[in-house]
């Protein structure tokens, strides 16, 4: 095999394992995205058929997939050396999926706050009813318009969904403040707003990573 075919070979393989990288970390947003889904279903049930295993399942699956990228994140950074665009986007890659990774994980702390706990109900600030639910559903949907942005190279929506949701003086983070205020001033329970309180904690963390995809 002469030196240009092999030089052939060498990039196919290059633009493969930048393909895979891709398509890997596509899949492990999705994942997540679906936990958080997952969460809010069972949220609707009644507190005696809450089951959260699938969760606890699919977060082994979501490890795995971050060890696997991260891996092929070590490969092409070893093997390939790569420089400008392609550098950009292997880095881009490594850090989305360390994100998601830990958002997948404080989805499942919240998952095991409301097996061990009861769940709060809704609190009402000015007419407007906040939750952990509503928070949770809110946070699924930035995170996926955060993905998309990223997949779309889209800085413009990326910077406008953090002014205006992600900031700590968006929308995302001034709700989960409404909601703490809120608990605090109208339930009873110790029990019970300590307990709120750590979800919603969880929730601006979950916040602070999907800030970190833009």
């Amino acid at each position: 095999m002469n030196t240009v075919t092999e030089q052939q070979h060498t990039l196919r393989r290059y633009d493969k394992e930048l393909i895979k990288l891709k398509n890997q970390v596509e899949k492990m947003g999705e994942h997540v995205s679906s936990q958080i889904d997952l969460v809010v279903d069972q949220l609707d049930d009644s507190p005696q058929t809450m089951d959260f295993e699938e969760v606890f399942e699919n977060d082994i699956s979501i490890n795995g997939m971050e060890v696997k990228a991260s891996k092929t994140v070590i490969r092409l950074l070893a093997k390939q050396a790569p420089v400008g665009k392609d550098l950009r986007f292997i880095i881009a890659v490594s850090r989305i999926v360390s994100e998601l990774e830990r958002i997948g994980d404080e989805v499942v702390t919240i998952a095991h706050s409301f097996e061990e706990h009861a769940r709060p109900s809704p609190c009402i600030d000015n007419a407007i009813e906040v939750s952990v639910t509503g928070l949770m559903s809110s946070a699924k949907n930035l995170l996926d318009r955060a993905l998309l942005a990223a997949h779309n190279e889209d800085i413009e929506t990326a910077a406008n969904m953090m002014e205006k949701h992600l900031h700590k003086e968006g929308t995302y983070y001034q709700d989960a403040e409404k909601l703490v205020g809120c608990i605090k001033e109208h339930h009873e329970s110790l029990d019970e707003s300590f307990t709120a309180a750590l979800q919603v904690n969880s929730l601006k963390r979950i916040c602070d990573h999907i800030c970190n995809i833009c």
